[in-house]
């Protein structure tokens, strides 16, 4: 119920002042009986039995200005309203007669749900249940919430289901010139009004004693809910999707793109498809994007979420970690039968510790260093340490035996499998933190690593070129390494000579991107870039050329590389802005293979190459934040580890 104020003979009120008896005869209230058309006005004559009490309170013959009349008008404007509004004498939204006014509403609601039922709620007005009521000098007493005098039920006139509502009454006084008066709001609640699929037209009514009512309707369009647990599967020049049925789905439409981001709009539509559907007919190595849509009676769903697959590429779990996992590493090489044999580590939470007042921590882990390979023609795997230094390297000798290095509490350690069993030793006890390892042609074995030896800590690099182990110093620091980034990033790798080459992350306060290589019998160390390094990986060409990737402290991920004269060129591979933990390798053409995580469109595991001359970048499969390996086999075939979901994955194109 509106008041509003209404002027009808403006030409009066040219003078600045005039009398109030002139004023209020030019003036009207008039009271909305419709709230949705304002051609549905009434005269307010409630409204008049103001006119004696404003005469007696400012006098007939004063002279006031037209500013202060109409500041006074604005104040009893509401109080004319709380009169008209409980007071008697008035018409309804709902038809109740002159005598009895009801009115209901309906609050605003969303208006197409896909949910089975929807909570409404609302307001009801009536004049007498009860009346408003008016005191001198101070505010007559609220009636309790429960002093409605009127009912309200709901019905769905779509399907004739009825019911009724929770509603109660909520009253408030104010007051005008020692005036007060006391209005009540009627609230009302449906809990659970039952849905069908397509329109509902809901009708609330509100009606009273003597049989008066009032109603108010609304629409709400019921569509299906949408599919879920949508998986795509790649294969060769084709996709496998799978999804969880709708309930009473007549049949699903699935859009397809091979750009992300897709729309209904924008996607290519297949009407009518059953799960599980083979989308054939592909390109490989492109990314083709996916959601699908039911239809029940016409109506269609709101999109699943989008996933994703790349004809050419296969994925799958090897292996669990845990679901209190903090940190993963992983490693990858392939023997000459291409086979794929994976180093990998992580940590689990084994304990948690509360402190005052919500702060939660892990003060007890277990640590797991695993291998697993599918040699057999299937995964099959083992642990073989109990490092609490998440660290992983491998590598495949010429006679397909398998290496591992990590760094242990014990030392540096390297492992080999021979004849089912891994024969361990400790290559140097003051390493500790991080390691990388690397096998030359004649399968000698080169470790890079971090070691202490107070009050010195260096970067160091061991061999056993000379058949026993050999370690000596590339690199010192006075500050301390630690085991987190930046400064634990290293990597190795050798070329056809023997020579090593280290790619690491130096410290504070230089940082930088720092490669040595002891290619003239002693370590040459030089910056080849500023800023923090967080991850990296290197790779050395048939020319003997160093190929390095990382990741900056802009979290984009660099390429760097020597040229024919040595010098490095460095290239922006990703300025994303949300990248991390590359891994590199080159095949025989010196064409660059490189694995990470971007999180541009959800944490993805990429895939990029300079095959073409240009960067080309393939979205392989859902990962987490984490370390991924990349490796070739000798078909130039790519193999990948990584984490998804907790999950040690393992993706190919071969």
């Amino acid at each position: 119920m509106v008041s509003e104020l209404f002027v009808t003979n403006a030409s009066q009120f040219q003078d600045s002042t005039m009398s109030l008896s002139n004023v209020l005869s030019s003036v009207h209230f008039w009271q909305r009986r419709d709230r949705t058309s304002k051609s549905r006005w009434r005269l307010n004559s409630q409204a008049l039995t103001l006119y004696p009490l404003l005469i007696r309170v400012i006098g007939v013959n004063s002279k006031i200005s037209v500013k202060e009349l109409f500041r006074i008008l604005i104040l009893v404007s509401p109080a004319l309203f709380l009169l008209s509004a409980c007071g008697g004498g008035g018409g309804g939204n709902g038809g109740g007669g002159e005598g009895n006014p009801l009115w209901v509403t309906i609050d605003t609601t969303s208006s197409i749900v896909q949910i089975s039922s929807v909570d409404l709620h609302g307001e009801a007005y009536c004049d007498n249940c009860p009346p408003s009521e008016v005191a001198l000098g101070y505010c007559p007493p609220i009636q309790g919430p429960l002093s409605s005098a009127i009912d309200v039920t709901w019905k769905n006139l779509t399907t004739g289901e009825t019911g009724n509502t929770i509603h109660g009454i909520s009253g408030s006084c104010s007051c005008l010139f020692s005036y007060c008066y006391t209005s009540y709001s009627h609230q009302w609640v449906a809990y659970s009004v039952p849905l069908v699929i397509g329109g509902d037209l809901i009708e609330v009514k509100a009606s009273n004693l003597s049989g008066a009512s009032a109603t108010d309707t609304v629409t709400i369009t019921r569509i299906p809910a949408s599919p879920v647990e949508l998986v795509a599967v790649a294969g060769k020049e084709e996709v496998t999707l799978n999804w969880n049925n709708v309930a009473g789905a007549t049949s699903y439409n699935l859009y397809w793109s091979t750009t992300a981001n897709l729309t209904m709009d924008t996607a290519t539509k297949i009407a009518g498809v059953a799960s599980p559907y083979v989308h054939t007919g592909l390109t490989d190595d492109v990314t083709y994007y996916y959601f699908v849509t039911a239809v029940i009676g016409g109506f269609e769903s709101p999109p699943s979420q989008t996933v994703f697959a790349t004809p050419g590429w296969q994925t799958e779990v090897i292996a669990p970690t845990t679901a209190t996992t903090d940190n993963w590493a992983t490693s990858i090489a392939m023997d000459s039968a291409g086979h794929a044999h994976v180093h990998y580590a992580f940590d689990e939470c084994a304990h948690y510790s509360t402190l005052p007042p919500n702060f939660t921590y892990c003060d007890s882990y277990n640590y797991y260093n695993n291998y697993i390979t599918d040699a057999s023609g299937s995964w099959t795997g083992q642990q073989v340490g109990h490092s609490p230094y998440v660290d992983a390297n491998i590598a495949v000798d010429s006679g397909d035996t398998v290496h591992i290095g990590y760094a242990d509490l014990s030392g540096i350690t390297h492992e080999v499998y021979v004849s089912g069993a891994w024969n361990s030793e400790v290559i140097d006890a003051a390493g500790w933190c991080k390691s990388s390892f690397a096998l030359d042609s004649a399968n000698k074995s080169h470790f890079a690593y971090w070691a202490i030896s107070p009050p010195i800590q260096e970067l160091r690099y061991a061999t056993n070129i000379a058949g026993a182990w050999v370690h000596g110093a590339v690199d010192t620091f006075t500050q301390d390494i630690g085991c987190s980034v930046p400064g634990s990033p290293l990597s190795i790798t050798v070329d056809l000579t023997g020579t090593a080459h280290l790619a690491y992350a130096g410290r504070y306060p230089d940082y930088g991107l720092k490669y040595a290589t002891n290619q003239g019998g002693t370590w040459i160390s030089t910056t080849i870039d500023t800023g923090y390094i967080t991850e990296l990986s290197t790779a050395v060409d048939a020319n003997g050329r160093t190929h390095i990737t990382y990741s900056d402290n802009n979290h984009y991920i660099k390429y760097a590389h020597q040229d024919a004269l040595g010098t490095w060129v460095i290239n922006v591979i990703d300025n994303s802005g949300s990248t991390g933990y590359p891994s590199l390798a080159l095949d025989a053409s010196g064409i660059v293979h490189l694995s990470y995580i971007s999180g541009l469109n959800g944490w993805q595991l990429i895939y990029a190459t300079n095959s073409t001359g240009t960067w080309r970048f393939l979205p392989i499969d859902g990962a987490d934040y984490a370390d991924t390996a990349l490796a070739l086999d000798v078909q130039g075939k790519v193999h990948l580890s990584y984490f998804s979901s907790g999950n040690l994955k393992y993706a190919t194109n071969r």
